[in-house]
């Protein structure tokens, strides 16, 4: 009450004696301790939140799934979860997405209610005329929005220095992933709204760009991929917290919609048998009404004499003594007897599922497949689990392109575009001169070997380009002393 407020849905059952009601916080008002849920809402909403000393990560999911797999339960108790786990094969989550894990890892998450899924952002190649073409991001992991895909590409595009305050350079793979996104992006924008929910548009320097090396880079360095936490804590029916495997939380939620049914049905069973128990009382005295008006006119205590003279109980007397005498007329009278002949119906097929074990887990089957019928809805995220993974050295296949690499004496290194330079045109810093001029591309790495035989690698898409003198080796390679 202090902190939100629910509102049940139709598919809630809160009014007929499902669920025990305690005191609130404060002691004025009454509270249900415990929802009772046609379906396990926990599962199908997911949850997110930390407590003390625990946490909980319980991923949304598909609701005729979930529902397939609590009728196979109810259905046959001793099913196993391997057969459990084949009605679910993933998350459903709202926003759509692909998720690329592999079988082994959702199913390890599932039998130890913990693990880590990949989920990926779903994009289509437009094609526009004279061969040109865009990237439209039209569905994104959970917990992303398009405004940090923004974000994530303006920092990759225009990085702050890292440092104390002192140095203002860019680090080495600041400048790289700052040069990629520059040669390669040239547009990038949100156009969600009323006709798309999500679209973020991103629109290449160039037409001859490959797109899924570009997608490629972006999956590698911003969210649209990303992990989704599986921790599936959670209260069982004895108040506990434990961490638990999919299949006991299902098997959980199924011995709990049983007492919620067998309370359910013994509630209506109690209001069938007292509106019987009315019903006859009101058909006894409906033969003799004189008598009826007599005794309420001539007797000091009309209640006790309806009780002996018709051999009622004081239910049924308090019932006659309200009721008007029109509602005991011959029409009335009918009307009655088909009432109390229904009534007894309901009675004898309440008291048959009390009864039968089996005829009480079929009746749950069929509610479960009706609300399956009524409130289920299409997966939202595929499960591409044969999709390859997203290397994180995007950025270094990102360029295939000419370039020519520049070593000074001194050690400083730079870049120029293409394999035509001319060299007359190259200055250095006082005292320092060229050491050598290498003709590579950018996939390529500089090979450096000092004095003792250690070599260092530096990619070249590190090295950086411009008029300037360039940067030197030591801050590309941890160079040892001497």
């Amino acid at each position: 009450m202090r902190y939100t407020e629910a509102r049940m849905m139709p598919i809630a059952e809160l009014d007929e004696g499902t669920v025990d009601f305690r005191a609130n916080y404060d002691g004025t008002l009454e509270e249900p301790a415990t929802l009772p849920a046609r379906l396990p809402f926990l599962l199908l909403n997911g949850a997110s939140g930390i407590a003390v000393g625990m946490a909980t990560e319980v991923p949304p999911h598909n609701l005729r799934e979930i529902t397939d797999a609590c009728i196979r339960i109810v259905e046959n108790p001793k099913i196993t979860d391997d057969a459990i786990l084949a009605c679910i094969p993933g998350p459903d989550f709202p926003g759509g997405g692909r998720l690329i894990s592999s079988p082994e890892s959702i199913r390890h998450a599932y039998l130890t209610g913990r693990g880590s899924l990949r989920v990926r952002a779903t994009w289509d190649v437009e094609k526009l005329a004279r061969g040109e073409w865009r990237i439209a991001i039209r569905e994104l992991p959970p917990g992303v929005s398009t405004a940090h895909i923004l974000a994530e590409i303006e920092t990759l595009s225009n990085p702050q220095p890292k440092g104390d305050g002192k140095k203002t350079a860019l680090t080495p793979e600041q400048q790289a992933l700052k040069n990629t996104m520059l040669a390669q992006i040239d547009t990038v924008r949100d156009e969600s709204g009323k006709t798309h929910a999500v679209r973020v548009v991103i629109e290449p320097k160039s037409r001859n760009q490959d797109p899924d090396t570009l997608i490629q880079f972006l999956l590698a360095h911003t969210a649209l991929e990303t992990n989704a936490s599986v921790n599936l804590t959670m209260l069982d029916l004895d108040g506990k917290a434990p961490c638990a495997p999919l299949a006991h939380i299902l098997r959980q939620w199924v011995n709990f919609r049983i007492q919620t049914v067998r309370r359910r049905s013994q509630f209506r069973l109690g209001k069938a048998l007292a509106r019987i128990h009315i019903l006859e009382g009101r058909l006894r005295v409906l033969l003799d009404i004189d008598a009826v008006i007599r005794v309420i006119r001539e007797a000091d205590d009309p209640k006790a004499d309806l009780m002996t003279h018709f051999a009622l109980s004081e239910i049924q007397a308090d019932d006659i003594l309200e009721i008007r005498l029109r509602q005991l007329g011959r029409l009335a009278g009918i009307e009655l007897e088909k009432e109390l002949a229904d009534k007894r119906e309901i009675a004898e097929s309440l008291n048959a599922l009390l009864r039968d074990k089996t005829l009480l887990r079929n009746t749950i089957a069929a509610e479960l497949a009706d609300d399956a019928a009524k409130y289920g809805e299409n997966l939202r995220t595929r499960i591409d689990t044969d999709t390859p993974k997203t290397s994180q050295n995007a950025a270094a296949s990102m360029l295939d392109e000419p370039v020519t690499v520049i070593v000074s004496k001194k050690g400083w290194l730079r870049s120029r575009s293409g394999h035509n330079v001319d060299l007359n045109t190259l200055t250095f810093k006082d005292g320092d001169t060229l050491l050598a001029v290498f003709t590579a591309r950018t996939v390529d790495h500089l090979a450096l070997l000092d004095h003792t035989g250690r070599t260092y690698s530096i990619p070249v898409t590190q090295i950086p380009g411009g008029r300037g003198d360039g940067i030197p080796a030591s801050s590309q390679a941890d160079i040892q002393n001497g």
